[in-house]
């Protein structure tokens, strides 16, 4: 009726807003991760550190991500989402200024510390805020758009660095990205009544608070969010072999430029955010988020082990890689859909905080064992361990899938309408 649709427009219009500020930081948190392992080549002459040490400073990153998720999801949960997602950006832009103003390895692995607590806000407070300003038939879209901006991050991470650092050098490169971050937080700190995801009093939000936090250990120690976080773990270290050392990898593998190498990985990278907006529309279509996971990881495993047996061409390298991005791009909103299936109401930023554990686990792993891999002379295994990765990911997506079709979760709807 159109009095209906006048009476939704201006909700709908806020809901615009909210999913567009929110992406916007999930767009730098990606960002600021990818400007560091695209300029390990030139970190390793310029900090006289070798692959493995500079592995070490994303372990330690993902290392205080993993351990400040939980606490963060549950600040979140209690508190206000909003404020604590302007502190987590403008804490991960400063700590990449400070890179870049202080070049030394130290100081990288010092504020890598400070790049990891910054990103562990995201997750826990985007999810939070999205599944109560949503409406649920709308979710899987709104998660594909904040996807997309976190996957275009990914994205635009080496293309800006690499650039910048040609044009400039890689220290000027880190300041310019780092201080339009903070010009982003200060936006969101503006906009932070916008984001607040509880338009409910005070006093409501108290009770709810307490109610929310009532038994929310056992929930993150249930069965289906345990595996959940298994989950996360192996799409972290799938990714860090692919998106985080391909560049490093096919530089040594092919003897390679770092531009070119830099070309062929961006295709992975800038094909992702295109799939996951193709995959809001599956998720929002589709019950069987599980098969729509393990059918993409099954299609980057592929591609891995293509790459890593055959060797072929850079051109077909970047060929492969692209579909492999559409795939991991297109599974990234039935990710986030699982998730909300598996957690009951009132403890989505606690869970997402939880699970997001995972990819601090795959970030401490993942980092040092490829890195261990090329400086022994064995790109190539880089490739196989990634996809060996991908296709235990798949063997852990069957018993989520049972325990959702079982109705065996403690799942309750997570968005409602707003009126």
């Amino acid at each position: 009726m159109p009095g209906e649709a006048a009476a939704l427009a201006p909700t709908d219009r806020r809901t615009m807003k909210v999913v567009g500020l929110v992406s916007l930081g999930h767009f730098f948190s990606h960002l600021f991760y990818m400007l560091i392992p695209p300029l390990f080549p030139v970190l390793k002459e310029a900090l006289a550190a070798d692959y493995t040490s500079l592995g070490l400073v994303i372990t330690a990153y993902s290392a205080v991500s993993a351990a400040a998720q939980v606490p963060i999801g549950f600040l979140v949960d209690r508190y206000d989402a909003a404020v604590v997602l302007v502190i987590g950006l403008a804490a991960a832009s400063i700590a990449i200024i400070a890179i870049g103003l202080y070049p030394s390895y130290t100081v990288l692995f010092a504020f890598m510390l400070l790049l990891g607590l910054g990103d562990s806000v995201f997750h826990p407070a985007d999810y939070s805020i999205l599944s109560q300003t949503v409406r649920p038939d709308m979710l899987g879209r709104a998660f594909s758009v904040h996807g997309f901006a976190g996957h275009l991050g990914f994205a635009a991470g080496p293309l800006i660095v690499i650039t910048l650092a040609s044009i400039w050098d890689w220290r000027a490169a880190l300041i310019t990205s780092g201080s339009a971050g903070l010009l982003v937080a200060m936006l969101l700190f503006k906009c932070r009544d916008k984001l607040r995801s509880r338009p409910n009093s005070s006093s409501e939000r108290r009770e709810d608070s307490a109610q929310a936090a009532t038994g929310g250990f056992s929930v993150l120690l249930s069965a289906p969010l345990l595996l959940g976080l298994l989950f996360f773990a192996g799409l972290a270290l799938t990714g860090t072999g692919v998106r985080d050392f391909g560049i490093a990898t096919l530089h040594v593998l092919y003897d390679a430029p770092l531009t070119q190498a830099g070309t062929v990985v961006s295709a992975f990278l800038f094909a992702s955010p295109i799939g996951v907006l193709m995959g809001g529309w599956i998720a929002d279509h589709t019950v069987h988020h599980d098969r729509i996971a393990m059918a993409a990881l099954m299609v980057v495993a592929t591609v891995a082990f293509l790459v890593a047996g055959l060797t072929p061409s850079l051109f077909i390298v970047a060929t492969l890689f692209g579909f492999a991005g559409l795939g991991i791009g297109a599974m990234a909103p039935s990710r986030d859909m699982l998730i909300v299936k598996l957690t009951p109401e009132g403890h989505i930023g606690k869970a997402f905080g939880f699970v997001s554990v995972g990819l601090g686990v795959g970030g401490i792993i993942g980092p040092v064992t490829f890195g261990y891999l090329l400086d022994h002379s064995a790109p190539n295994s880089v490739f196989w361990l990634a996809g060996g990765f991908a296709l235990l990911t798949v063997i852990c997506l069957i018993p989520i899938g049972r325990l959702i079709r079982r109705g065996e979760t403690q799942h309750q709807p997570m968005a409602k309408d707003l009126k």
